[in-house]
This record gives structure tokens, sequence and C-alpha cells, in this order.
């Protein structure tokens, strides 16, 4: 008897042991691979992009993270977001220029079944800081994912809302460096997107200070009637890669 219950203590202990290797090798697994986005000056978008997870080209293969239908239903907003917001613009402020947004944004409204918003159907457009169609700043990669991100959410969540996309000039890289602080080119794509904007305004930048010492120098304010501001966060699934 006493050898039996050596035998079943040593078998237990065995089995704790492999479910206690299991359990951290399933830990050690869905601990993902991040790599920040719009790291460049003190403005940044605080984007994190998976790199443990394949490419879907297009994100036209099945794939996993939450969808447009999930969104929607985590916040209780189907029922509203069948019927609602075809007179309403929400506005986007990012920095620099994506020049493939649109149809980017047209790959993922389509994947989940969502109406095109185009420029030629009047649901998107896109200007510069100053309110132009054309003449848009720079492209810079490292803000693409994160104009693509604020697109695709409005569409997921107000499909039949109209998008504004204003992107401004820089990320003020070097306004909020100066002291004192000097023009802000997202201040003044802010300024841009307001009035024209029915719903809200998105401002994508997440730091608007800087410290010198024990001096707070703070970016200029939007001096725009008031109009509402949002902000937005989402988890991205897997990277989808441009072709």
């Amino acid at each position: 008897m006493k050898n039996r219950n050596l035998i079943s203590l040593s078998g237990i202990a065995a089995l704790a042991a492999v479910l206690a290797i299991v359990a951290s090798q399933a830990g050690a697994a869905t601990v993902p691979s991040l790599r920040p986005l719009c790291t460049v000056g003190p403005i940044r978008c605080q984007l994190m992009q998976r790199t443990d997870v394949p490419i879907v080209a297009d994100a036209t293969a099945a794939h996993s993270g939450l969808g447009a239908p999930d969104l929607r239903a985590a916040y209780n907003l189907a029922a509203a977001a069948a019927t609602k917001g075809g007179n309403q613009t929400v506005a986007l402020v990012d920095a620099y220029d994506d020049p493939t947004i649109e149809s980017d944004l047209n790959v993922y409204r389509a994947y989940y079944g969502i109406p095109p918003c185009t420029t030629a159907n009047g649901c998107f457009r896109k200007v510069n800081q100053d309110g132009e169609q054309g003449s848009y700043p720079i492209a810079n990669p490292q803000w693409d994912p994160e104009i693509a991100l604020d697109t695709e959410m409005v569409s997921a969540i107000c499909p039949k809302c109209h998008i504004l996309l204003v992107e401004a000039n820089s990320a003020d890289e070097t306004a909020v460096m100066s002291n004192p602080v000097q023009h802000s080119d997202l201040g003044a794509s802010v300024d841009t997107a307001r009035p024209r904007s029915r719903t809200a305004t998105a401002p994508s930048d997440r730091s608007r200070t800087k410290r010198s010492g024990t001096t707070t120098t703070t970016i200029p304010a939007s001096r725009s009637p008031p109009a509402p501001v949002i902000r937005t966060t989402a988890r991205s699934g897997r990277r989808r890669r441009r072709t």
C-alpha cells in the first residue's frame, strides 16, 4: 500500500510537472511580438504592430482578430450602424500622407461586406492641412498603419458615415521642440477638420507636450469653434501586406 501511494504521488507529481510545462509554453505562445510605429519625434501615435503572425495579402484569406461585426457587437451598435450615420462626417487628423489609403480602406470594407467609401461616390475625402485635395505632405510608412487603423475603425463602427482624412505636413517634430512652441501642423489640421465635420474630429497624435527640465511646453490648441473630439483605441489581428 505504501509503495502504491508513492507511485500515485509520483504520478501526480509527473502530471503536475507536465501541466506546468504545457501551461508555461501556452503562456509563452500567447505573448505577442510587437513593433512600435510612429517612433520619430515626440508626437507619436502609440501604435504597435504584431510581428508574430502571418501576413495576409490584401486581407483576402481568413484571419484572426476582431472584425467589424465583432466591434459593433462589443459596443452594442449593430442596430444603430445599420440605419444611422448617412448624413454624418467623421474627420480624422493624421500626420504625413498615405498614398494608397483609399484603395486599402476599401479592401477592408469589401472583406467585411461594407459598401465602398470612395472619392467618386462622395463618401471619402482626403485633404492636406490647408483643406486642399492635392499637394499632400510627404509619405511616411511609419504613419501608414495608423491612418489605415483610423479609417477602418470608423468604417467598422459607423459604416454609413462619411470620412474626411486631413493629413498634416508633419507630426510636429520641429515645432514641439522649440521654446516657445511655434506653429503646429497637427493643430492647423484640426482647425481644418472641425468646420468640415458634422460629427467628430479624431486627432491621432497621443502626446501634446514636451518637458525641458522642469518646464512643460504645450502645442497651441486648436482655435476652432467647439466640436466633439474623440480618441480611438484598437487591437489588430494579422498584418496586411499591400500588393
